[in-house]
């Protein structure tokens, strides 16, 4: 259940972001809060490119889902 939100809240940020600097910023931002509450880079990585492949409205952000996950990760 905790991963599908980080999922989720990533999608939203995703919806709300006109820029992919912002995007960006807010989804690093979420990330690193959910990893210092123990959630597990693998899984979140999984998620990730689950999330991308699912949802247009991430593509604009990444031309794949490896590059999608990248950038959010680092």
């Amino acid at each position: 259940m905790f991963y599908s939100s980080i999922g989720a809240e990533i999608l939203r940020i995703g919806r709300v972001s006109s820029l992919t600097e912002n995007f960006l910023i807010s989804g690093k931002a979420l990330i690193n809060r959910v990893i210092k509450q123990g959630a597990k880079m693998h899984r979140i990585d999984r998620i990730l490119k689950k999330i991308y492949g699912r949802q247009q409205t991430l593509r604009s952000f990444a031309s794949n889902a490896a590059a999608f996950s990248n950038s959010l990760l680092i």
